[in-house]
């Protein structure tokens, strides 16, 4: 499987850059500093690499039909 660069955005302003192999969800979560926060958005690729945002607490799915 190959990896894939990920920056992850932070609603704080924080950020990190990160290889993985497993790009996460929406709705996926993860701890730092004490704090769970939620993907809210993972962007397509460009020039092989992703940009993952998240946000503090549950993101609802919201569909518009």
């Amino acid at each position: 499987m190959a990896s894939e660069s990920l920056t992850i955005r932070y609603a704080s302003g924080a950020w990190e850059y990160v290889m993985t192999n497993r790009v996460p969800d929406v709705g996926d979560t993860l701890v730092r500093e004490g704090e769970t926060w939620t993907v809210a958005l993972v962007a397509e690729p460009v020039d092989d690499h992703r940009v993952v945002i998240m946000t503090l607490g549950p993101v609802e799915n919201q569909r518009s039909d």
